[in-house]
């Protein structure tokens, strides 16, 4: 196969081409182009390309750029007059079969809210390229030109969403004004609003969502709702650009207050946004502490909520960090849900995270009254065993030794001591376990947690177990 490269090409960039044998990375390319029908069009280019068809491969390549081109338009027609203008223009140029090519370009050097310099000079190389090649002539169609064109083509346009410009965003935030987006709970949006919000490049959140908190200081209840839901679908993308734009714009830039707590929303929706803070972690740790403490814990729906946030953050962030650089929100979220199952799972993830849920636990079941809610809980939701398994035998013990002090005033905890707490077998087993390895440290715990249970010889039991284990 001959080779012809353009004049200024360098000896790297040939290389370059003739080690790589034919577009090695052909199916990577072609995976990441979003519409259908330019992917068609760039497989035929490449192929094109491979046989050395050097001038159809430009043909081709034109015909899947500029339909990417002409397939935005049509989708920002409803809502960018560039757009419907664009469409109507192409619409009547196939009608009657004609070219319109050359009639795009000309607007698209002048749609700067929609196209990059970049874009433009690409979209212009790749026409006259195509206008070469497309007729007769004594130039031979370069090798190096056709594939420098087709990786810029698809870098360009074909693996892009079109990048949303100020009039679409400013599309977006009246609709935010204007019309209820959302269902209660923001999980539905609009059909056009969520349209629009998917032709965003995520490049244009950090613009998106810096708009959208700068309205929420004086604004609607239907904005506010608006915006939460919003922000929210944001989150669910779980990308560099949706978490450097939520953190950057509604966490270090503007403190949100108490009244706003569908930040929590967010955070739960994305835990890794709280990664993106660097220096200011421990402002933002106050932020959203403060806004966990204002729930309420009559509210049921909320509670079972923050449980489940507490069970994110620690899947998500280092124990170590959770515990150090967001303290503030580890003690205000388990201090409402030190009780939740979630929490419980939540001590796999280790120590010191795992060791302060035992203690918290500990230090509620002091109180009678917490301690039958507690153990009732787990014997409801048959999570024995999970609670067993994130304790030590000390804390196992500890635990046994509080509830059966708990039994003088409360009857679910008296019942389970009668019982020896064979209902509960893997607290048992590890508290018996402990009290043979250490005996005289088990005395000591049961000495100070369950005074009284221990002169009435209630845990008498776990001796006798000790004996039968030996």
């Amino acid at each position: 196969m001959r080779l012809r490269f353009a004049a200024n090409s360098s000896l790297e960039q040939r290389i370059d081409v003739m080690a790589e044998g034919q577009f090695a990375d052909r199916e990577e390319l072609l995976r990441t182009v979003y519409n259908d029908e330019c992917r068609r069009y760039l497989k035929e280019a490449i192929d094109c390309y491979e046989v050395a068809a050097y001038r159809a491969s430009l043909v081709m390549l034109c015909c899947a750029v500029f339909e990417n081109v002409r397939l935005t338009a049509a989708d920002y027609a409803p809502f960018d007059r560039w757009a419907e203008k664009v469409t109507k223009l192409v619409d009547a140029k196939l009608a009657k079969q004609g070219s319109w090519e050359s009639n795009v370009l000309e607007n698209v050097e002048s749609a700067r809210h929609m196209f990059k310099p970049a874009q433009v000079a690409c979209l212009k190389k790749i026409l006259e390229a195509r206008n070469r090649a497309a007729h007769p002539s004594q130039i031979d169609t370069d090798q190096w030109e056709v594939h420098s064109l087709i990786r810029s083509g698809h870098a360009n346009f074909l693996s892009q969403r079109a990048l949303l410009g100020d009039k679409g965003v400013m599309v977006l935030l009246e609709q935010l004004e204007k019309v209820e987006m959302f269902s209660e709970g923001g999980d539905s949006i609009d059909a056009g609003a969520e349209r629009l919000l998917s032709m965003l490049d995520s490049a244009a959140f950090i613009y998106l969502v810096g708009e959208v908190a700068a309205r929420l200081v004086d604004c609607s209840e239907r904005y506010r709702r608006n915006a939460g839901g919003l922000t929210r679908l944001i989150a669910r993308r779980r990308n560099l650009h949706s978490r450097k734009a939520l953190y950057l714009k509604l966490l270090h830039e503007r403190t949100l207050d108490n009244s706003e707590p569908w930040l929590l929303d967010l955070i739960h929706d994305d835990p890794a946004i709280l990664l993106e803070a660097k220096d200011s972690r421990k402002r933002v740790d106050v932020l959203i502490a403060s806004i966990c403490a204002e729930v309420d814990e009559l509210d049921r729906v909320r509670i079972f909520f923050l449980a489940d946030l507490f069970a994110r953050l620690a899947g998500t962030l280092e124990p170590e960090t959770f515990v150090k650089d967001f303290g503030g929100t580890f003690d205000a979220l388990l201090s409402k849900v030190w009780w939740h199952p979630a929490v419980l799972r939540s001590m796999s993830a280790g120590d010191p995270v795992r060791a302060l849920i035992a203690n918290t636990m500990a230090e509620k079941l002091e109180a009678a009254a917490e301690a039958g809610r507690f153990i009732r809980l787990v014997l409801h939701t048959r999570s024995e065993e999970l609670l067993a398994t994130g304790l030590t035998g000390a804390e196992a013990l500890t635990m046994l030794a509080r509830l059966c002090d708990a039994g003088f005033t409360d009857a679910t905890c008296a019942r389970l001591r009668d019982e020896e707490f064979l209902a509960l077998p893997d607290l048992r087993d590890k508290a018996i376990e402990s009290v043979c390895s250490s005996p005289d440290e088990a005395e000591a715990i049961i000495e100070s947690n369950a005074p009284h249970a221990r002169a009435a010889g209630s845990l008498d039991f776990l001796f006798t177990g000790r004996m039968a284990a030996a």
